[in-house]
């Protein structure tokens, strides 16, 4: 038997109620705070931390913890969307995220003999690689359901499986290993603020400023700084360090910071009108959001209809 699949085993005890509970208030809390620019009214976001939290769950406790996923999903369709399709729709979505990704941790770990301390390049190229695949079945599996029954139009079916695909991997890439590195069990050296990690913190929030703070440039041609200070962590502490650096990026640059005040992709633009529209659809009771598109970009809001007495 080999080490990977043996450590498995041993850390697949059943978790407690608390942590139970917890992982699945996370999912759903998660869940809501990444609810930004979905395809329709669905799970279809560029960012999804919630199968990187559920990922890093199965395996420290074993993938006969999959039928939570499944609990915490179905919840996240109530709570969150309040719903947005019949029952057996959400239903059979939420199972579908429960299998694969409880599938994808049986991959890792009893075939392809993953790590998940990430003790070396292997471990992290293997965990890369498989969840890339997986996502991509995911992401063509959840979507098909949803246009198949009708509530997803057509032609956004191929936009909202690319959505997917890289909100789900971008999750759980960010979110999964950082979960890992903080959770194991093995003795860690004691933390340490140093002038350095000061100075790297400092470089992280300037790069941050610099590229949604400021008008240097457009944005995405600014997005090459946040390369500087991740460099510079990985160079001084590895794997680990790169992890975390990874994550203010990560939530810095989610796609709603578009309907901030003075957030602007043009050169001269004032950042204004976005920001302005959806405060006046917010206070009618809509939603303003965006949805990618090749070319180019569309904006959708809905707004709720009002019915006169007769």
């Amino acid at each position: 038997m080999s080490t990977a699949l043996a450590g498995f085993r041993a850390r697949a005890g059943a978790p407690s109620p608390a942590i139970i509970v917890g992982y699945v208030a996370a999912y759903v809390a998660l869940d809501w705070i990444s609810f930004i620019n979905p395809v329709g009214a669905f799970g279809i976001t560029p960012w999804n931390p919630p199968p990187g939290l559920s990922l890093a769950f199965l395996l420290r406790y074993g993938t006969r913890q999959g039928g939570w996923l499944f609990v915490a999903a179905l919840a996240a369709e109530f709570l969150v969307r309040g719903a947005p399709a019949p029952l057996p729709v959400l239903v059979a979505a939420s199972l579908l995220l429960a299998v694969s990704y409880t599938a994808l941790t049986a991959l890792l770990v009893r075939v392809l003999h993953f790590r998940a301390d990430f003790a070396s390049l292997r471990d992290t190229v293997v965990f890369i690689a498989a969840s890339g695949v997986v996502c991509a079945a995911v992401a063509i599996g959840f979507v098909a359901l949803f246009a198949r029954s009708g509530l997803l139009p057509p032609q956004e079916f191929w936009i909202g499986v690319t959505q997917f695909w890289i909100g789900d991997w971008i999750g759980i890439v960010v979110t999964t290993p950082a979960l890992l590195l903080v959770t194991r069990r093995r003795e860690r050296p004691a933390w340490r603020f140093t002038t350095e990690a000061f100075l790297q913190a400092l470089l992280v929030a300037l790069a941050l400023w610099i590229v949604f703070g400021t008008r240097f440039g457009e944005q995405p041609k600014l997005f090459y700084v946040l390369f500087l200070p991740v460099i510079w962590i990985v160079m001084r502490h590895g794997m680990e360090g790169g992890v975390f650096a990874a994550l203010p990026c990560s939530l810095a640059s989610s796609p709603d910071a578009l309907f901030d005040p003075f957030v602007t992709t043009k050169p001269r633009g004032t950042g204004l009108g976005l920001a302005i529209s959806r405060s006046i659809i917010d206070a009618h009771g809509g939603r303003l959001w965006h949805e990618p598109r090749s070319p180019g970009s569309a904006f959708r809001f809905t707004v709720p209809a009002v019915r006169h007495a007769a």
